[in-house]
């Protein structure tokens, strides 16, 4: 066998490893914060709605009350781009794995190594998503919060 075959072979097999490693990373992340992702989420679109009403009631009161609420709604938003905007990474940077194995040179390496790349190919197929609930951590979430409220 080709030395370089080996050598490939070795290095595909660590990354593969290291890919497992990131996916069950991952999942544990996401089961741990999925209840606070949600809470926040929800009690985001909550106060959204709350306070973009009060803006409309109060809207011939103080100037400073107006403000107030503007920078408070825009403080929330703040908060939930975060979850969404790294959700989103997440999610597309996953896609990118498969494109990625594709775009390498699969072919100059060993048969066994070939199914153990066909294998993440296909898990990669499904992205990492971030699911709260019945909500999903990203920047059309972020989005959809922001227009509904």
């Amino acid at each position: 066998m080709d030395q370089s075959l080996v050598e490939k072979d070795g290095l595909l097999t660590d990354l593969i490893e290291y890919h497992k490693l990131i996916l069950d990373l991952s999942n544990r992340l996401i089961i741990a914060f999925r209840r606070i992702i949600f809470v926040d989420l929800l009690v985001a679109s909550i106060l959204l709605c709350v306070l973009c009403f009060q803006l409309v009631m109060f809207s011939g009161s103080s100037v400073i009350i107006y403000f107030a609420y503007v920078f408070y709604i825009i403080a929330i938003l703040t908060q939930v781009s975060f979850f969404s905007y790294f959700g989103s990474i997440m999610s597309y940077e996953s896609e990118l794995v498969c494109e990625a194995i594709y775009c390498s040179n699969w072919y100059e390496v060993s048969p066994k190594i070939r199914k153990m790349l066909l294998l993440c190919m296909m898990r990669a197929q499904l992205p990492v998503n971030i699911n709260a609930g019945f909500m999903q951590a990203s920047l059309p979430t972020l989005r959809a919060v922001s227009f509904n409220s």
